[in-house]
């Protein structure tokens, strides 16, 4: 039971939703805490480490809905802000550090237009980087998480087309781009670890490894349902 706590967590959430005539604001706080997380060497110390690492985290954050609706066309926009982080037994002097998913604010907006048989949506999307972890010259990490990338965007785009035939087969056409502005941006650092001496195997090395985003994606597509 020590080496392997039970998972708990409290939760507290608060929320407000109001609708007016075509306006919708949907508005949600919420904090989070765990503890009882355990995780098992994850190169946190060496592969010899054998320790169960035990540990605690917290999210908080708030999701904001404000949405526009009209016959034909939709329009709205969200904002997420949110922090989680985690802290566990020796590990970064047990002091709290992000989690890697850990987006501290998010803002998307969107708008769909109806017109006959014809559909469109646009989108654009912005957050803030990840974090990731900062290693010395000689390969080391020295803080966990505590750098962040840079701001990531894109627009996207897509539309089609659906008619029936006699038989009442449905077929639609369409198309879609990502990242209509061909943004090259990068979304994610990650460690890998070097086994270039024996040294490695006991005391880790790392290199850090850069991930892009894709640009500009077209696509297209044809669907029948019958």
């Amino acid at each position: 039971k020590d080496s392997y706590p039970v998972q708990r967590a409290n939760q507290f959430t608060t929320g407000r939703i109001y609708k007016k005539n075509s306006w919708l604001l949907d508005l949600d706080i919420y904090y989070k805490t765990i503890s009882g997380i355990t995780s098992f060497t994850v190169d946190f110390q060496n592969q010899y480490d054998l320790n169960i690492h035990k540990g605690q985290g917290f999210t908080k954050g708030v999701d904001v809905l404000v949405q526009k609706s009209a016959p034909g066309w939709r329009a709205w926009a969200t904002y997420t802000f949110q922090d989680s982080q985690n802290k566990f037994d020796e590990v970064n002097d047990h002091e709290y550090f992000q989690v890697n998913s850990n987006t501290k604010h998010a803002l998307t907006v969107s708008f769909y237009k109806k017109f006959k048989n014809y559909n469109f949506a646009l989108g654009w999307f912005w957050h803030t980087g990840k974090p990731y972890s900062s290693i010395n010259d000689l390969g080391e990490i020295i803080s966990y998480n505590s750098e962040t990338l840079p701001d990531y965007h894109r627009l996207d785009l897509s539309g089609f087309y659906q008619f029936k035939d006699k038989n009442e087969w449905l077929y639609k056409i369409g198309f879609s781009v990502y990242n209509l502005y061909n943004r090259h941006e990068i979304i994610s650092k990650e460690l890998e670890r070097k086994f270039t001496e024996i040294g490695d195997f006991i005391s880790p090395q790392y290199a850090v490894q850069d991930y892009y985003s894709l640009g500009i994606t077209p696509n297209i597509f044809f669907r029948v349902s019958f």
